[in-house]
């Protein structure tokens, strides 16, 4: 695997969606770019893969693995898919 600054976008997603996976206890290959990780609005009308532990939990392995820093403020939107993920990381990646 590519060090932390010269991982690519798809070494980033497959990454990504394997944490995804792992943590919600779900099968990698139904976790896609744009399923969306967490409830719409809170009443239920799309199903959650992640809780708040689960978002911190791929936090901390974003961090680890990439040596990324994120911050308390973050954009909750950047958590939103797998996308949004993918395309935070390879920001703060290059940004490093």
């Amino acid at each position: 695997m590519s060090t932390a600054s010269q991982a690519t976008n798809n070494e980033i997603r497959e990454f990504i969606r394997a944490q995804i996976a792992s943590i919600a206890g779900l099968d990698e290959l139904t976790v896609d770019d744009d399923t969306p990780l967490f409830s719409v609005d809170g009443m239920g009308e799309s199903e959650a893969v992640l809780d708040s532990l689960g978002a911190f939990e791929l936090s901390l392995a974003l961090m680890a693995r990439f040596d990324i820093e994120i911050p308390d403020d973050l954009d909750v939107a950047a958590f939103r898919t797998v996308r949004s993920i993918t395309e935070f990381v390879a920001a703060m990646t290059q940004a490093g």
